[in-house]
């Protein structure tokens, strides 16, 4: 499993005017683009054992390609995913002997370009300790046409980084104010973990190093939760930590963890940004052995140069013996001495830088709690609306569904000549039958219903309502010519209905009415000049005298 190669901290460029946001003028190679997001994303991860291998072939496919002549689109592509894959296997944890040179030779020759590479190649340089060409590198990929989200923020957190390795701190938080500031946005919402919030809260303790605030870094660095982080970013945590308490002069801390996680550790691991700390330790702890080990590592490295440590002098060739003891015994004096002064100026904090920090992580863990809460608001809301929007459809098709089908089954079912007293009193007028009728008056609403209303008000008054039950209405269609379409229609229009009041109640079209009365008479057989209504009334009547006196 590759370790993650995203390095010790990071943030953005200012977002605080559009002057500050970069100019994308830079079009990727979409080939390169394809391989190096795959890699970015850790698609399809190796073991170690086929990793290894894979550098093995890496260097074997680059220095071949290398010595081919011609430097055509299709060479330089594939010179490009060597080098980038060399690179990045390195910065995983995987020894590439080319790495060193394939950093000073990036881009030389090939026009193709590709963010992801740029990327990598960023991150390469910054642990090897080269943080203005680091800083470079993150900016132009920051000019790239089409950037996605993840590698923008990613980007962005780098080059904050690389700002403060640079000892500028100030300009690291105004980078870090504007990443929170547009990781809070709606565009990258989905891109935000809170793994990754956890990094940003790293490089926050790591700007309070960098400013000499040790005492809030360490109140910081003791806050995180290690169990929501990678081992490699806990990692970083243990190395800004023994920093930490170098500079607060704490010996007892510095023992602590010097021989619990430090003194016995594999020195390939350390990035070069932590050679001069591990000295330092080395010195104050008194640690001669270690040291000796540290120095014959460092002294293998052909491209490390320490002439600009402070302890260069131990690092001389021709320094042994009893002379290098001697040395060593002068940097240890030294060491204690500034060591006591560290421990004075410990508690001398830079106002300004701790003022804004701490507003930055009390946003910092708003956003964290933003970021959990909203995906459960979003959802219950959702699913509650979605409960709520079916009971009121269903009830409304429901209520509708029942007023609809006790008018007409009061209108149809109730004989005009049957009423008694207990009959009259279902078409007594109440409160809701004078709103409808108000609704149809006023607005023109629920006609059809307030039209029922009329008639069988008309109906208990004159006591002559002229409805006939479809069971009559078939003595008059012996041979079942009417379908029940035709006997509804059949019976408003011997009802007094007209035409339109028929379309109304029954939903259909007048002239689809007329069609169905027309289609009635002619299976009836009912004379033109009859009409339908009172041809109706004396069919029926005629039949069931001739049903009871035969």
């Amino acid at each position: 499993m590759l370790k993650p190669l995203i390095l010790v901290l990071g943030a953005m460029l200012s977002l605080r005017s559009a002057a500050q946001e970069p100019d994308r003028s830079i079009s990727a190679d979409p080939q390169l683009e394809q391989f190096f997001e795959a890699l970015f994303k850790g698609e399809d991860r190796m073991s170690f054992d086929e990793a290894t291998a894979s550098v093995k072939e890496y260097e074997s496919v680059y220095l071949e390609l290398k010595s081919t002549e011609g430097t055509s689109d299709a060479i330089c592509r594939e010179v490009l995913k060597a080098q980038g894959f060399l690179v990045w296997s390195s910065n995983s944890g995987m020894e590439s002997l080319l790495m060193p040179s394939l950093l000073d030779e990036h881009a030389a020759e090939c026009e193709l370009a590709s963010s992801y590479l740029d990327f990598i190649f960023g991150c390469g340089l910054y642990d090897q300790g080269r943080f203005t060409t680091a800083i470079e590198l993150f900016e132009r990929v920051l000019r790239y046409q089409e950037l996605a989200p993840q590698l923008e923020l990613m980007t962005r957190l780098n080059l904050a980084s690389s700002y403060n390795a640079v000892e500028q701190p100030m300009k690291s938080i105004e980078l870090l104010e504007g990443l929170l500031e547009r990781a809070k946005s709606k565009d990258y919402r989905g891109e935000v973990s809170d793994e990754w919030l956890l990094n940003v809260a790293v490089n926050l303790g790591a700007i309070h190093v960098t400013s000499g605030s040790y005492a809030l870094a360490k109140k910081q660095f003791q806050a995180i939760d290690r169990s929501a982080i990678s081992e490699y970013w806990s990692r970083i945590i243990d190395y800004n930590l023994l920093i930490v308490h170098l500079g607060l002069g704490d010996r007892e801390a510095i023992e602590g963890v010097w021989r619990t996680e430090f003194r016995n550790v594999d020195l390939a691991e350390f990035p070069p940004t932590m050679y001069e700390s591990l000295m330092t330790a080395a010195l104050v702890m008194e640690d001669f052995l270690f040291f000796e080990r540290f120095r014959e590592y460092l002294l293998s490295l052909p491209h490390l140069d320490m002439s600009g440590s402070a302890h260069a002098a131990l690092f001389a060739n021709d320094l042994s013996g009893d002379e290098l003891k001697e040395e060593w015994m002068h940097h240890v004096q030294w060491e204690n001495d500034y060591f006591g002064f560290l421990k004075r100026r410990s508690m001398d904090l830079a106002h300004v830088t701790d003022v804004r920090i701490t507003k930055l992580l009390e946003e910092l863990t708003e956003a964290r709690e933003m970021n959990r809460l909203l995906n459960h608001v979003i959802q219950w809301s959702l699913t509650c609306l979605a409960i709520a929007a079916i009971g009121v459809v269903f009830r409304f098709f429901l209520l509708r569904r029942r007023k609809e089908s006790e008018w007409r089954r009061a209108f149809l079912r109730e004989p005009a000549s049957s009423f008694d007293a207990k009959e009259e009193e279902v078409f007594q007028i109440n409160e809701d039958d004078v709103r409808l009728l108000g609704d149809a008056v006023t607005f023109g609403k629920r006609t059809s219903e307030a039209m029922l209303i009329l008639r069988k008000l008309n109906a208990s008054i004159r006591n002559d309502m002229d409805a006939l039950e479809v069971e009559e209405l078939k003595l008059l269609d012996p041979s079942d010519l009417l379908n029940s379409n035709d006997l509804k229609v059949l019976s408003y229009l011997a009802a007094g209905f007209d035409p339109k009041e028929v379309a109304r109640v029954m939903g259909l079209t007048v002239p689809t009415v007329y069609n169905i009365s027309s289609r009635i008479r002619g299976k009836l057989d009912i004379p033109k000049e009859e009409k339908l209504r009172e041809w109706v009334h004396a069919e029926v009547r005629k039949r069931k005298q001739g049903a009871v006196s035969g």
